[in-house]
């Protein structure tokens, strides 16, 4: 948890009487998402940095980040990776390519302003950012995403 970032959201958040900067780690957003609601208010900001707390102190970082890609809300219905890579791909997670991934990674931002059925100029934009992250952060090199940036992903038809 980073714990500088929270006491300065909750130092904004209290000046504001109420939520106004974010500033949650992935372990706050998991808290939130196991045990909480989604009402933006400092009492449920502070339960939720205790939460965190309480998390890290019992699981692994892997352990958080495994339950957080299986619990996260990613639009359409689907809450967690292998429900997303479902329904907007019609595979499971472990069959996506790396256009697919990047887009499924893209959706953690903001679900609803990147779901590819709803807009998909924006999710291939986001899903580029993804790549251009992953280069830059030096994951991959640009010959590695080069294919995912030619061919980029393409999710089933949801019109019925």
């Amino acid at each position: 948890m980073d714990l500088s970032g929270t006491l300065r959201a909750l130092v904004t958040n209290a000046r504001a009487g109420g939520v106004r900067q974010g500033g949650s780690s992935l372990s706050q957003q998991l808290a939130k998402n196991l045990f909480l609601n989604n009402e933006r208010t400092l009492e449920r900001k502070i339960k939720e940095a205790f939460l965190a707390i309480w998390l890290e102190a019992r699981l692994t970082k892997s352990q958080i980040l495994k339950l957080y890609l299986d619990r996260a809300y990613l639009g359409g219905g689907a809450y967690g990776v292998d429900a997303a890579a479902r329904y907007y791909f019609g595979k499971s997670v472990r069959e996506v390519n790396l256009a697919e991934a990047a887009m499924l990674a893209g959706l953690f931002k903001a679900p609803s302003k990147y779901a590819p059925h709803v807009n998909l100029p924006a999710a291939r934009a986001r899903a580029s950012t993804v790549l251009d992250n992953l280069v830059e952060a030096g994951f991959m090199t640009e010959g590695q995403v080069f294919g995912a940036r030619r061919n980029p992903a393409t999710p089933v038809d949801r019109r019925d």
